[in-house]
């Protein structure tokens, strides 16, 4: 039976890894989008509000956009069902990136609320350490396929001479440059 379980894992696995790949590209970009906010009275405001929100309405706030996506990822799924793949595709993409970049944002807004209540620490330790099991269990796989492209990359550069061209054009590119 775990046999016939492995591969329901594996993708399980790297369905997480993706949502995780996301949040952690998304963190960074809102952190510096809300460094960027030029009014220094209104982001110092946002901080300050949200240092005053209880750690249940902290809570309840990192849940909404999460909730609030639900009814746009389930109108992608029709769309895709209905023959409209593209369409449903992108919205579904796009509902799942602004829910994660709001996540990250009220995240780092409320981190230290949000990790004084017990069940949000342990389901973000248990988060944790899922991701931890999910990066052991997809690391032979991520090995073959690096290998597998290395394989592809030199044989594609020994046998084309587009590709010797394109070389020796990143040589010449990455050449210290001198002033005349």
């Amino acid at each position: 039976m775990r046999r016939l379980l492995q591969p329901l894992w594996i993708v399980l696995a790297v369905l997480f890894l993706i949502e995780a790949w996301f949040w952690e590209r998304l963190r960074p970009l809102v952190a510096a989008l809300l460094a960027r906010i030029p009014w220094r009275r209104l982001r110092a405001w946002l901080v300050e509000a949200a240092a005053r929100v209880p750690g249940w309405l902290a809570a309840v706030l990192f849940l909404v956009p999460f909730v609030g996506v639900e009814p746009l990822k389930a109108y992608a799924l029709i769309l895709m069902a209905e023959g409209n793949l593209s369409k449903g595709a992108i919205l579904f993409a796009v509902a799942q990136i602004v829910a994660l970049g709001l996540c990250a944002l009220l995240f780092d807004l409320f981190r230290p609320q949000l990790m004084a209540i017990g069940w949000f620490a342990r389901a973000y330790h248990w988060c944790v350490a899922l991701h931890r099991k999910a990066l052991a269990l997809v690391a032979p796989a991520r090995l073959r396929v690096r290998l597998a492209l290395r394989r592809i990359r030199r044989l594609a550069a020994g046998r084309s001479r587009l590709s010797q061209k394109i070389a020796s054009l990143r040589r010449w590119a990455r050449r210290p440059f001198r002033a005349a």
